[in-house]
């Protein structure tokens, strides 16, 4: 997908949200962040806000996405000014080193004019400039995927459970094409009551997964 420059002549957008939103908008997205030099527009968190109000954050390298609605204190804005901007690695190192949150809050001023991002904490503070370029059409993605799914979650699983197994994945040998993958199959009668997880599809080990009850 071709990279394009932004032109638009957006006046500036103040976000003010709590700094424990500000971690976690970075902490659920950083790591789908891609960092291939030939796709740079992935190279960091999309912001966008529309009137709906609604403010999101997402990351993706192709392969996953991650996307976090974020709960704001207060945006500012001319009517009918559209936010659509990506936070490079600058800002989000700066957000990532906010190491004790005290409820305190960060403003954020975006002029995607000027493309760039002003932050501010307890009288600290970060001007960087923007990814001066235009994110993939990620609703599409997300919207494709969701056709056909429920509304809600199938079955809850423990996440540690989930995580020892991958890490189990990893250390049993074999190419590296079947250490990086894992199938997951649900039970036919009632996805709810199991999960047989495949570790991988030609070393005979698998792991059968019961879901949380609540």
């Amino acid at each position: 997908m071709a990279a394009k420059k932004k032109t638009g002549k957006e006046s500036p957008v103040t976000i003010v949200l709590k700094d424990s939103e500000a971690v976690r908008m970075v902490n659920a997205c950083e790591h789908c962040i891609d960092y291939d030099d030939t796709r740079q527009y992935l190279h960091g968190i999309c912001l966008q806000y529309s009137e709906k109000p609604e403010l999101t954050a997402v990351a993706t390298d192709g392969h996953r996405l991650a996307l976090c609605k974020v709960n704001y204190v207060a945006i500012e804005c001319k009517t009918g000014i559209k936010l659509n901007c990506i936070l490079g690695r600058e800002a989000i190192d700066w957000i990532s080193g906010i190491k004790k949150c005290t409820g305190a809050t960060v403003t954020l001023t975006i002029d995607q004019k000027a493309g760039t991002a002003a932050f501010e904490l307890n009288g600290h503070g970060l001007t960087t400039k923007l990814i001066d370029l235009t994110y993939p059409n990620w609703r599409k993605l997300w919207d494709d995927a969701a056709k056909g799914c429920q509304k809600e979650p199938t079955a809850y699983f423990n996440v540690q459970y989930l995580n020892d197994i991958a890490k189990a994945a990893k250390n049993m040998g074999g190419n590296t094409y079947s250490r990086d993958r894992i199938g997951l199959v649900f039970s036919r009668k009632d996805p709810k009551t199991e999960a047989m997880i495949v570790e991988t599809p030609d070393n005979g080990i698998h792991y059968l997964l019961m879901p949380r009850r609540a």
